[in-house]
């Protein structure tokens, strides 16, 4: 697993006196248990503002505000309010954070430890628009909001807050850098209560072609009406690659409704997974998400030469990671469908 280091706090007081901290293809899945490297710099580091040498402020209606009621590596938080993507928090530093060679890392984040609140989300129907003659493939039963696309690769998400996706903006000497709509999925920090969020280097459009990178503001909101706490920031960089579970072969019947469920990890990159179900007309997207629900309509076809002999479909899952700079994996299950 990804190995993490906080800030010391020797670090720490540095930075309160002023100083700045500092092809494709296809694989196998590798081996567990595969350590990855992760270093990681401070960007804030849950001291006060004054020695942080930051100043909080709002966009919009939104707020970012210090706050001593939640906290982690330091002893106090910032406190965001946020109520779409033109209402969210400023954390203006007065000297910039000089993020450049961080950002020439393929592997690099920032990460924010969040805490966030349950969210409201509703149960979706129970009805199952495939088992009834609809769509062939559908996302399980869960919880409306949640991003189906996407998965943490590094655990099981134990909370769904209200905010689905962020946006942070980079105001920098260069220009400014946005990364919108960005899934939250969730890993749970050392912390108990509180969530890493890793959106990487290469999701910040045009970042790439800067050659330096000092944030003089940075600006967090998120895509619904929410109040969350951020204890601490800092770039990490995680090579950590990704691993897939086998897949089970099955044998259903014409109609049936089956899940697909896959597990996988890869350090802090959030995880897509593209399932094909007919490896015949070529590998295809026609499902993504961790866990899907597909019907097959047509019973195997025949062997050639051996009549009654039923040959399989070939299920594909190839799951990679958002920032692309991971190899990818593919893992197959074949599934006999009988009349």
């Amino acid at each position: 697993m990804m190995r993490r280091i906080h800030p010391s706090l020797l670090s720490a007081l540095l930075l309160g006196a002023g100083a700045v901290l500092a092809g494709s293809g296809i694989g196998v899945a590798q081996e567990k248990g595969v350590k990855a490297k992760a270093v990681t710099d401070g960007i804030y580091t849950g001291t006060a503002a004054a020695v942080e040498g930051i100043k909080l402020g709002g966009w919009g209606s939104g707020l970012a505000a210090e706050d001593k009621a939640y906290r982690t590596i330091g002893d106090n938080s910032i406190r965001i309010e946020t109520n779409g993507y033109y209402s969210g928090a400023r954390i203006s530093f007065e000297r910039p954070r000089d993020l450049t060679e961080q950002k020439q890392d393929p592997y690099g984040f920032i990460e924010f430890i969040i805490r966030f609140q349950p969210g409201k989300a509703k149960p979706t129907s129970t009805n199952n628009p495939a088992a009834e003659g609809g769509s062939s493939s559908a996302p399980p039963m869960g919880l409306e909001g949640a991003s189906p696309e996407f998965s943490m690769g590094g655990g099981e998400q134990t909370l769904t807050p209200d905010t689905h996706k962020m946006k942070v903006v980079l105001v920098c000497e260069e220009g400014t850098f946005v990364a919108s709509h960005f899934p939250v999925m969730l890993q749970p920090a050392q912390e108990e209560g509180w969530f890493s969020v890793a959106i990487p280097y290469v999701a910040f459009k045009g970042m790439d072609k800067a050659q330096t990178v000092k944030v003089k503001e940075m600006r967090v909101f998120g895509d619904s009406k929410d109040t969350f706490w951020i204890g601490e920031i800092k770039t990490t960089s995680d090579d950590e690659p990704i691993t897939v579970d086998p897949l089970d072969d099955l044998e259903v019947s014409v109609g049936e409704a089956v899940e697909f469920r896959s597990a996988a990890t890869g350090g802090i990159s959030p995880l897509h997974y593209s399932w094909d179900f007919d490896l015949s007309d070529s590998i295809q997207e026609d499902a993504t998400g961790p866990a899907t629900v597909h019907v097959f309509r047509k019973k195997s076809p025949d062997v050639p030469g051996r009549p009654g002999e039923l040959q399989p479909y070939v299920v594909t899952l190839t799951v990679s990671d958002l920032s692309g700079a991971k190899r990818p994996v593919r893992r197959q299950t074949s599934v006999i469908v009988n009349p």
